[in-house]
Formats: structure tokens, sequence, C-alpha cells
């Protein structure tokens, strides 16, 4: 598909002006050089409509249900190296997951303070309509082990208002969401209606101030030839208010452009005391070893589901992905999905969804690395977690 198609068939917002972070720590300029979104070429095709649009450094928002799989984790770790190096603002992080001990946003909060971003909000949904009784394997572990003042996650911040107290102080057309769980947050936040923060409704708040979503859910072109990816099995009617009342373009990366890339097992080096280690020595995701031991995510690696989506969203499509227009089409009560070509979604669409672009290896390494911590990062002493907030 060529640029030219994509960019005539897609609304992409107008590039915004480069967004105003909080100060960074400085980096080491060669650091910089080879790690730049300026040195992530667009060799892949990616429209040049939509990498324009991208502000440097990223405004950035995580909306993820961090609590089953381990690659949440990843993709934290990966934003905050992206901090490090001055490619992206984490202005919040949503929590779309209710899991039995609570402990999700605190689990967020212990990375975030290891990496010196402790004062980052964190918001959780309040709805009920996201639960799971599946208990973490490492959530509850992480909030015990390493310092944070985060509370249990019914206690914390309702995700909905802070979302528009965040987009309401922010630029017109500036914020990325990258989304790695259900979909319950983001379809409140269209539904919520004006308040004393901003005068607009959820849907026209979004049309203003969000440049994309990039949302890792489903499985393209269709979802039917395997099973329901797990993102959407979460909150189907969430899944139907995104696809079908988003008002900003929104980029899918689906399970098949994770899948074959493992990462992880480059974390081993890392000390005991960093908490991403931790977690995914936690994680049960490695398989069975040939003498039956069950392996261990640090051990083997886990697929980078989640990793894609913010590597696309900090970067763009980069050397790593074909981005491929057209609209998602959602089936089985709203729980599978198939694809819609550029021509056969007749009209104006803004949907489009991932391709790899090169070899599984190569995007394996470039996570891998990004997973690291960038070396300038201010690591609190290990002691018992602080009172909660």
């Amino acid at each position: 598909m060529s640029a030219g198609l994509l960019a005539s068939s897609c609304s992409f917002p107008p590039t915004p002006q480069p967004h105003r972070g909080r100060p960074r720590a400085s980096v080491p300029s060669l650091v910089l050089c080879l790690l730049s979104p300026l040195a992530a070429s667009n060799a892949a095709g990616e429209p040049t409509s939509l990498a324009a649009a991208l502000p440097h450094p990223v405004p950035l928002i995580f909306e993820t249900d961090l609590s089953g799989d381990c690659d949440d984790v990843g993709a934290l770790a990966m934003i905050h190296h992206h901090i490090g190096l001055r490619e992206a603002d984490l202005l919040m992080i949503g929590v779309n997951r209710d899991e039995p001990t609570g402990s999700s946003a605190a689990a967020i909060d212990a990375i975030n303070t290891y990496y010196g971003h402790g004062d980052i909000p964190i918001g959780t949904s309040h709805t009920g309509r996201s639960q799971t009784p599946r208990r973490s394997p490492y959530a509850a572990t992480l909030a015990r082990e390493f310092p944070h003042d985060a509370r249990p996650d019914r206690e914390m911040p309702d995700a909905v208002a802070l979302y528009r107290r965040t987009l309401a102080a922010a630029g017109d057309s500036s914020v990325v969401i990258v989304s790695v769980g259900g979909t319950t947050n983001l379809a409140d936040l269209l539904d919520s209606p004006p308040d004393p923060v901003s005068s607009l409704d959820g849907t026209a708040l979004v049309a203003q101030k969000v440049n994309r979503l990039v949302q890792m859910a489903g499985q393209f072109p269709d979802s039917r030839v395997r099973r329901a990816e797990a993102n959407m099995l979460i909150d189907p009617p969430g899944n139907r208010a995104v696809a079908e009342r988003w008002p900003t373009p929104v980029v899918w990366s689906g399970w098949e452009v994770g899948a074959g890339i493992r990462t992880g097992q480059a974390l081993q080096p890392l000390p005991a005391t960093n908490p991403v280690r931790r977690a995914y020595e936690l994680h049960p995701g490695g398989g069975i070893a040939d003498d039956g031991r069950k392996l261990s995510s640090l051990q083997r690696g886990r697929p980078s589901w989640d990793q894609t989506a913010v590597l696309y969203g900090v970067r763009g499509a980069g050397p790593w992905f074909r981005v491929v227009p057209g609209r998602v089409v959602l089936g089985d009560a709203s729980k599978h999905t198939s694809w819609q070509t550029a021509d056969e979604a007749s009209g104006e669409t803004r949907h489009a969804h991932l391709q790899l672009a090169v070899e599984p290896a190569v995007v394996a390494a470039t996570i891998d690395g990004l997973m690291q911590p960038a070396g300038i990062e201010k690591r609190p002493e290990m002691q018992p977690p602080a009172t909660p907030r």
C-alpha cells in the first residue's frame, strides 16, 4: 500500500507543536544519536502524514491491564527508557483490570519509583466491568518488595477523571495513548460528561486533544482463524465503543505482530533489585524445559505483544512495521476482529493495523535494548513500601 493511499484514506491530524515535558536528566549525545526517533527511519513505508504528527518528546498516556502477563511490565520498562532518552513524556497511567489482590497500581508505582518517576499519576477503573478472578503472578510481590506509595487499586484516583484532567491540560492533537489491555477506561472516557475541568464531553475532548490511539488488541486479518485475542475478552461493549466511536486515528497492533517477537532473557544480567527483572522472573511464561521443569519468562523470554504498541507509539513505523489502512470489524459479541481494506471500507476510515516489515529477531533486539534501564534513572534504596498515599 502506498503512502499516498493511506494518507488519503485516513484522516490524520495536523502536525502539533512540540510538547514541553518535565525536565529530564542529560543523556550522552552518542546515545541520543543512535536511539532517537530521528534515527528510526521511515523505511517501512509509514505515511508521512502519520509520522509527521508525532511531537517530540511524545506526550504519552499508557493504558494497561498490568497484572496477568508480563509484557505490560516490559512495555512500561520501555517507556521509562524512552523517557530517559527524552523521546517521551509519560503524562499518566490508566489501569483497566480489577485484579484480586488489588496490587496493579502499586506494582506500576513500584516500577515508576525505581526508575525515578514515582510522581506519574495513576488512575484505576472504578466500574467493576473489568474484574478478573485470576491472581497476578507478580503484582502483589512487586508491591511488597519494592518502594511505592500507591493505595489498593479501588482506592486509587478514578481513571476517567484523571484522563479528563490530563487531556484538558494538554496541547491540541498532541497526546498519544498506548493501550495494551481492555477498553473500559477508554469507553468510559468517551461517555464522560462535561465537568469543571472541561466544558467538552469525553468524545469532543478526545477529538481535540488526542493525536492517535495505539491499541494492542485483536488479530488481523481475522482472529477467527485462532481464537479471540485476550484483550478483546475483557470488556466487549467497550471494544465496540472504541472501534466505532473513537474520533481520532486508531492503529491496531494485533496478536500476530508480537507473537513471534520473544524478549525478556536479556533482563537476566540486571540486579535482582530491578522490579522489571523480578516480574519476568515470577511470570511462568517460559514453557516447559526438557527435564519437565517450568521455566519463567526471564529464563526463556515471552512474546512482545504490548511492547510493539509502545515502539510504534513513540517511534512510529521506523524500519520495523508496515501500516495497513482500513477498518476493524467486530464479530461474535465484539470479541473477534476482522479487517476491511481501505478499498472495502468505502469512504473515510480512521483505522490502520501494523504488520512486521522485518524479521521478528530484528524487532526483538530493539525491544530488548529498550527494556534495559537507560542508565540515568534514580534508583531508591530497597526498603519497605512507604505509607500509601
